[in-house]
């Protein structure tokens, strides 16, 4: 269950400018699956770079980056890889119910060259040759893939296959200097050199036994609630006076997105105030006096308690909305307060019921 809560905070940020370091970001597939190669593709490997005569998965991406720093002689280093890998599934060169153990390879797509090509990561892999010529493209972007030894029309869409034999592995990023020094280059963190630190998985999650199927699944986006609170300004106070009358003072506005139409959706809505007391107060901007003027808050026609959950089971998938008011202010603690603006700060929660 995610609760979120919504509060206006207000952050100051120190920027430190990164001088001379090449950063490297691994950002894996959204959903991996097979499909025949020539409907592969991503913004670095454009349709046709795969033959429809292999099945290809797409695994993921690195975008290596300089600022201030030359790119020289980057390598990609194996751990924990295989040059080659078993999936077991359905295979139908000889008989359409057997289950074949086949072999698949890990391919790379680089941005500094036309073709993708196989790599064997239980060494090192090169990215632009094994020299140390300076690279002025930035950034640099290497897609991998898995990709099939045998022909596609084998396979079964919609079958899934399971790693049976070797392991994609994980990676770390090697470059050199103009000397031939080298150094590692840590995902997400800029260069210092030194030692590798953790290895990165090519298929997050493993060594877990990946079973991928052929054919795009469809990915199911979860049900999100966007809460935007609209208040109405400031109110007399006599028109809250008792509990026979009440003032709106904002509305709140919830837009369910990626739900289903004809579906009711629930959420609970928690208000508190910053004593994490169960009554409201009305305080005073002059806070010398120490005045208050105590309120009772109301979500949708209910009188809320400070700390308490209301709910909210009505929700449709889009927009929707509530007003919140206030009322059952005492006449007489009213008229006797200060001269002085009052004014609470509420913090609004809002938790899914699943």
């Amino acid at each position: 269950m995610k609760r979120r809560v919504f509060l206006i905070v207000l952050l100051c940020l120190a920027s430190q400018l990164l001088m001379g370091a090449i950063t490297a970001e691994y950002v894996p597939a959204p959903a991996l699956y097979f499909d025949l190669g020539n409907t592969i593709s991503t913004p670095n490997t454009p349709i046709g770079t795969f033959s429809s005569d292999k099945l290809v998965g797409y695994l993921g991406t690195i975008t290596i980056t300089t600022v201030g720093e030359e790119l020289r002689g980057p390598e990609l280093k194996g751990v924990g890889a295989t040059n080659e890998l078993k999936f077991l599934g359905p295979y139908d060169q000889w008989n359409p119910n057997q289950m074949i153990a086949t072999n698949f390879n890990v391919w790379m797509k680089t941005s500094l060259e036309n073709t993708a090509r196989q790599i064997y990561l239980a060494d090192k892999a090169d990215i632009n040759g094994w020299g140390n010529d300076l690279i002025t493209q930035n950034p640099v972007v290497i897609d991998f893939f898995l990709v099939s030894a045998n022909p596609a029309k084998y396979y079964h869409p919609k079958a899934q296959y399971t790693l049976v034999d070797g392991a994609v592995g994980s990676f770390h990023i090697e470059v050199k200097d103009i000397n031939y020094k080298k150094k590692y280059i840590q995902i997400d963190t800029p260069s210092e050199g030194g030692a590798p630190g953790t290895p990165t998985p090519i298929i997050p999650g493993t060594p877990t036994v990946p079973e991928i199927p052929y054919g795009e699944i469809p990915v199911v986006e979860p049900v999100t609630y966007d809460l935007t609170i609209v208040t109405d300004g400031a109110f007399a106070l006599e028109q809250a006076y008792g509990f026979t009358q009440s003032a709106q003072v904002a509305t709140a506005h919830m837009t369910v997105s990626n739900g289903e139409a004809n579906k009711k959706y629930k959420v609970d809505i928690k208000f508190s105030n910053a004593e994490n007391s169960p009554s409201f107060t009305l305080k005073g901007v002059d806070t010398n006096h120490g005045y208050v003027i105590p309120y009772s808050l109301m979500f949708g026609g209910e009188v809320v308690t400070g700390g308490g959950v209301k709910q909210w089971y009505t929700l449709d998938n889009g927009a929707n909305q509530r007003t919140i008011s206030v009322t059952g202010i005492t006449r007489t603690i009213a008229e006797a307060a200060p001269s002085d603006t009052f004014k609470d700060t509420i913090y609004v929660e809002v938790i899914p019921v699943e």
